[in-house]
């Protein structure tokens, strides 16, 4: 049994704990996404003139730092420019000077990119092709990324006549042509011909044969973010999708709140350069196709903290926590999380409190101009679950109507407004609202607003866009509508990899099946390893129609000339042999010449020795050997033979002693 100092030390621990779930409780609706889902990258570094074309619009803007982009936008690089792009806490895209990037797919499936020309270096962390693709189309060329790296690209201008792709730090690519495909590795370069006689076709080299300055720049980069990246908290303070939120750590630090749990703070060095500094009010707001008006901060900072999350007035500061009260099952972008109302003709915002819902201030360029404050929409991406925040929280469904008691008030300071006539047009005309103003638009609850604002359109201001977002000048790029990047034509959300695999390599058939060949068993040493198995060793890279059964030795009898009755009894060769013999001798087979009567048979008088005349001569002893089979015996040394047998006789001698 417990005593009630066991009790008192149990109740010691336990309480706290339910003192931390209350306060950091929070609300999962399942049924509640945003109006737009469309995926956003931003940009993360911009250096010099960098222009940005939305789809549908004419018209060139100037690039920021923490500008979004979205799928269908044309960027365009002049002359001494550098430009960055972050996709997701993964990729990076880095374009240098006097170049033309597309994003054809921007999607939660995968990226697929088009230069026509120019250069770029992707820096891919953790990639895997089966979870998302990322693919660059180039003139008549298509490279889809298999496996985390740094990959170069080099198209030139826009009469380049060939390109170049370079693969490092452990990468992997595949190139495919209009023809033909291949694999470049991690260390190797390729060169690839895009006009010409040699279209198509490619010469690989090592990956360290060029470098330049843009490598130089690339790989400073590389360091600064992979520093960010070791040091940032994802799934501890905040998931992966609030990509961006590595930047913080240089700008402000992580503490412990009562009220909201792990909250960053932004320093006093990196706010003191704006006067009277709050949340949402150094920037400007800007026009996008898929959400309407998007606020683009001015700090280096600020992207994670704009589009995700709540700005909480806590402890006399300003403090931004990674979630508010109610969530959705991801963390979805937003173009701005505040609270926007039209007042005498001024158009007046603050930060969404922590205890509400999303506002949908652009709810007039969303389904044909219905309003529902916290509208549902169909989940077109899926839900990705997000990890609870440290420290632990509970997840328990509350009722709407049951709102917990605010406790993050936001005060009259953090009300920022501009007038209707400059908004949307530049960041001139932000400014402090009367106090009298601010609690005004302070006292009508985001829950409960049944008058929601009227924002402009883009073309009523369009005209009067200032030239701080509008470029003055056009790009010096001479962009070329009709250069066809690609291997092959792409479908909506859909990667070319695997059917340019299917018909550049292997010609609309199934690829060879490598089977695990017969293991051989060990041989002593010393042994032939006659009695093992042989392994059948296939080839070719598809698998080849039989077009006719394999003809072997079992079905099939080669031709074979019959011979003579008399060469069957004699002969016992091969059929090749057979085949060999002239068929016009009638003679018995030559194996009989060694047989020859020769003169090892005849035995010359001792009186003879002497003339050398009557000896056999040397050049008959090779005659002797019997001859090849190949070929048949000389017929020279068929008459020479038998004069030589019959001449010795006994008259003979006389007639050479009476000679003497």
């Amino acid at each position: 049994m417990f005593s009630a100092r066991n009790w008192l030390q149990a109740l010691a621990v336990v309480v706290p704990f339910l003192f931390v779930s209350s306060a950091f409780a929070f609300v999962v609706d399942d049924d509640d996404v945003p109006d737009v889902m469309a995926r956003v990258a931003r940009i993360s570094y911009v250096d010099d003139d960098v222009q940005i074309k939305h789809e549908g619009y004419d018209d060139w803007e100037k690039a920021t730092l923490n500008l979004p982009l979205m799928e269908g936008d044309e960027i365009t690089t002049s002359n001494f420019a550098k430009l960055e792009i972050q996709f997701d806490s993964r990729t990076f895209v880095r374009v240098q000077e006097k170049s033309l990037l597309r994003i054809t797919t921007l999607q939660d499936s995968g990226i697929a990119l088009s230069l026509p020309q120019g250069t770029m270096t992707i820096r891919v962390f953790d990639f895997s092709k089966d979870r998302s693709y990322l693919e660059v189309d180039i003139p008549n060329t298509t490279i889809a990324l298999q496996r985390s790296g740094v990959y170069r690209i080099d198209t030139g201008d826009k009469d380049s006549a060939e390109a170049r792709v370079r693969v490092t730090d452990g990468g992997e690519a595949r190139v495919y042509s209009d023809t033909s495909g291949f694999t470049i590795k991690s260390g190797r370069a390729s060169t690839i011909y895009l006009t010409g006689s040699n279209a198509g076709e490619w010469e690989n080299f090592d990956a360290s044969a060029f470098s330049d300055s843009f490598d130089s720049w690339t790989s400073d980069r590389d360091t600064v973010i992979a520093k960010r990246l070791d040091n940032a908290y994802y799934d501890k303070y905040y998931d992966r999708d609030i990509y961006g939120a590595e930047d913080l750590n240089d700008y402000g630090d992580w503490v412990y709140s009562r009220s909201y749990g792990y909250v960053w703070r932004p320093s006093r060095l990196s706010i003191q350069g704006y006067a009277d500094w709050s949340p949402y009010r150094y920037g400007h707001w800007r026009w996008l196709p898929a959400y309407g008006w998007t606020w683009v901060n001015d700090e280096p900072w600020g992207w994670a903290t704009y589009h995700y999350g709540r700005w909480v007035w806590d402890g006399g500061v300003w403090s931004w926590a990674p979630y508010g009260y109610y969530r959705y099952h991801r963390s979805w972008w937003q173009p701005a999380l505040v609270v926007l109302n039209v007042l005498g003709g001024n158009v007046c915002w603050y930060p969404l409190p922590y205890y509400s819902h999303y506002y949908n201030y652009n709810w007039n360029h969303h389904h044909n101009g219905s309003w529902n404050g916290n509208r549902k929409g169909a989940n077109g991406r899926g839900p990705i679950a997000a990890p609870t925040p440290d420290p632990g929280t509970i997840t328990a469904r509350r009722d709407r109507s049951r709102k917990p008691i605010a406790t993050d008030a936001v005060p009259p300071g953090g009300v920022v407004m501009v007038s209707g006539e400059e908004f949307g047009r530049g960041r001139g005309g932000i400014r402090r609202p009367p106090l009298d103003v601010a609690r005004t638009i302070l006292s009508h609850d985001p829950e409960t607003i049944e008058t929601p604002p009227i924002l402009p359109r883009i073309e009523q201001v369009r005209s009067k866009v200032t030239k701080e977002i509008l470029a003055e000048t056009p790009p010096i790029i001479q962009i070329d509508r009709t250069v066809k990047t690609g291997a092959g034509e792409r479908v909506a959300n859909k990667p070319l990899d695997e059917d340019l695999r299917r018909t550049r390599i292997y010609g609309n058939r199934p690829p060879l099946e490598v089977q695990n060949p017969t293991p051989r068993t060990a041989v002593p040493t010393g042994s032939a390893p006659l009695d093992q198995p042989k392994e059948t060793r296939r080839t070719g890279a598809v698998n080849r129609p039989a077009s006719r059964p394999v003809e072997t030795r079992e079905n099939t009898t080669p031709p074979i000339i019959a011979p003579r009755t008399e060469d069957r009894k004699a002969d016992t060769s091969s059929p090749k042999e057979e085949r060999r013999v002239e068929r016009p001798r009638t003679e018995e087979p030559r194996t009989e010449t060694p047989r020859r009567i020769e003169s090892p048979k005849y035995e010359p008088p001792p009186t003879r020795t002497e003339t050398p005349r009557n000896d056999p001569p040397k050049s008959v002893e090779p005659r002797s050997e019997p001859p090849k089979r190949s070929e048949p015996p000389p017929q020279k040394t068929e008459p020479r033979s038998e004069p030589k047998v019959e001449k010795p006789s006994a008259p003979s001698a006389p007639r050479k002693k009476d000679g003497r």
